[in-house]
């Protein structure tokens, strides 16, 4: 073997910036938001608070059913064979669990009738509010060490906000330089 003594920084291979993607309080967590704490995948890095969000979510929620409940009639009486499909599903609708995905249509004159009352469009813009909902709370992605922080709790944090660092403490990179002479015994 030939040794090379060498110099150069080392780098966490996988590091993470962490940017906000919504507006809210930072609220305080179990861990402080710290540099130097350490988190397990999956586990709550920071915070939010979400109450407005969640208030219109609930809002956009009781839209969807409020609008299926009205067009119930009008099913009942135009496509008996689907009432039955659309009774089980504000049966089973329940406002503090995910919306369940919307029933199947079975004929084009059904999924005219559901459209032209809208609510394609309000079960969507509820998914989309769902989505948006979970970027209240920033999980991490792998077994890490928060590097950089640089908000506290109560500071409140802006969309496209810059809030820290992560990386993953296992695995490093170091670039260093290698002398000319010695390129034709480097290997990819």
């Amino acid at each position: 073997p030939i040794t090379i003594t060498a110099n150069g920084n080392l780098v966490a291979k996988n590091k993470i910036e962490i940017f906000s993607e919504v507006q809210g309080v930072l609220q305080p967590s179990a861990k402080e938001f710290r540099p130097g704490n350490s988190y397990r995948k999956g586990e709550v890095i920071l915070k939010m608070n979400s109450e407005e969000h969640y208030a219109n979510l609930q809002a956009q929620k009781s839209n969807l059913y409020n609008s299926i409940t009205s067009i119930m009639p009008d099913l009942r009486l135009d496509y008996p064979k689907e009432y039955e499909k659309w009774q089980q599903y504000l049966r089973e609708f329940d406002f503090d669990k995910p919306t369940p995905t919307l029933p199947e249509v079975s004929s084009e004159k059904e999924k005219f009738f559901i459209s032209g009352r809208n609510i394609y469009t309000t079960y969507y813009n509820v998914k989309n509010m769902e989505v948006r909902l979970t970027k209240y709370t920033i999980r991490a992605p792998y077994d890490g060490i928060l590097t950089d922080a640089m908000v506290n709790p109560g500071s409140l944090i802006r969309s496209g906000q810059k809030l820290g660092e992560f990386i993953n403490p296992k695995v490093y990179e170091m670039e260093v330089a290698v002398n000319a002479k010695y390129i034709d015994l480097l290997q990819k």
